[in-house]
């Protein structure tokens, strides 16, 4: 049983986790509601009491986010193994003139036997869509076809019917897994969790926003929650950028020292790194902003590494065998190291996920960026360049000149 402090401090770190821009309460998120399943049945969201679900939206004409993530679903039921039996897969259409109870009886079988698919008329899928604060967006085609453009989260719904966590979309799978594994030994029950995108605890964000998140004092608290909350917390520090190019620091100062193991258990001292410019990148796998900027970033560093810059990935939160699997689809160039605890996070005072620090060839944190970049921007490469020191040949006027530029 969680004891009500914890409770508490929770509660309170979910709500800085974002950012309100609708005002809405947290009880007003998720809930019952009734539609029709693919039998052509009455179907109320209060039958599946006493089990765990996961309710993704979407539609059966959706081209690729809509399988892949049904698939991504099913995936997570088969690894349950035994403990499928306690959770119940549902997809709920925002198509129902073209989702019939017997479109998505035929649809939700090519993907698992178990999956519930449910519809209703447009006014019903509506009411249940502004529950749970799900987007979408109908776009008519030339042909007279049309699309949806829809949000794509997981929504976990506890065995008594309350939402209990918001998972983003493109989390992988063995991530979900692991989440919803953690849930069942808790009996299925869990805090509200804030994620990456959008509405979490009550709570939206702009989508252009910048979201940030005091670790400093945050992982201090949380640790004794258990993983579960741990890991979940940070869901909500996924940021997109909201501006270009990297943030000066006023005041350059050294950078915390840290000492970290790579995927093959070397330690990295950042002393090591002195007399060098240093790029340093703090990730996750879960955090989509991450993974758009990793591109970008092994671009870079084929760009850089030739002049002596260093990177550096360090990943917060995760043991080496997810990094590893995650490696195997979005490849890093470049040295990951592992920050399980989250303890140089706290030092380097990182406020959200991705943060990238550069320092100076003195070990001085000269700029920083709190969301994605486009690191293989001309621009942002030549701040970077002009912090390189002087090369063997080059005089102290040549220098000067060169940083005058």
């Amino acid at each position: 049983m969680m004891h009500d402090w914890k409770k508490r401090v929770l509660a309170m770190l979910m709500a800085l986790a974002c950012l309100s821009v609708v005002q809405a309460k947290p009880e007003q998120l998720g809930g019952d509601f009734a539609l029709t399943d693919h039998f052509g049945k009455p179907f109320e969201l209060s039958q599946l009491r006493g089990k765990l679900v996961l309710l993704f939206f979407g539609y059966t004409y959706c081209p690729d986010i809509c399988p892949t993530e049904l698939s991504n679903l099913a995936a997570v039921l088969d690894g349950l193994g035994d403990s499928a039996a306690r959770v119940q897969g549902v997809f709920v259409s925002l198509d129902p003139e073209r989702d019939t109870p017997q479109v998505l009886h035929d649809y939700t079988r090519y993907f698992n036997p178990d999956l519930l698919g449910l519809t209703g008329t447009p006014g019903e899928v509506a009411q249940v869509a502004q529950q749970y604060r799900v987007r979408y967006q109908r776009h008519e085609k030339p042909d007279g076809r049309y699309s949806l453009d829809h949000s794509a989260d997981l929504y976990v719904i506890d065995p008594e019917g309350k939402l209990t966590a918001v998972v983003p979309y493109g989390l992988p799978p063995e991530h979900v897994l692991a989440l919803v594994r953690d849930l069942l030994k808790r009996g299925g029950r869990g805090e509200m969790l804030a994620t990456q995108r959008g509405v979490k605890t009550g709570f939206a964000r702009d989508r252009d926003g910048l979201t940030k998140m005091n670790i400093h004092s945050m992982l201090s608290r949380i640790r004794s929650l258990g993983r579960l909350a741990a890991l979940t917390l940070l869901f909500g520090m996924g940021v997109s950028a909201a501006e270009e190019g990297l943030t000066p620091e006023p005041w350059p100062s050294p950078a915390p020292p840290f000492h970290l193991q790579d995927l093959q258990e070397r330690y990295h001292h950042l002393q090591d790194y002195r007399g060098r410019v240093v790029i340093v990148n703090f990730w996750a796998s879960w955090c989509r902003p991450c993974r758009q900027e990793l591109p970008s970033m092994n671009r870079a560093w084929a760009a850089l590494e030739p002049s002596g810059v260093a990177m550096l990935a360090i990943n917060l939160g995760e043991e080496a065998e997810a990094v590893n699997a995650f490696l195997a689809d979005y490849p890093i160039a470049f040295p990951v190291l592992l920050d399980r605890r989250g303890n140089f996070a706290q030092r380097w005072r990182v406020q959200g996920l991705p943060t990238t620090f550069v320092l100076n060839a003195r070990g001085e944190i000269v700029y920083q960026a709190v969301g994605e970049r486009e690191w293989d921007d001309e621009t942002l490469l030549r701040q970077v360049q002009a912090l390189l020191p002087p090369t063997a040949t080059e005089t102290a006027w040549d220098a000067e000149r060169r940083d005058m530029k």
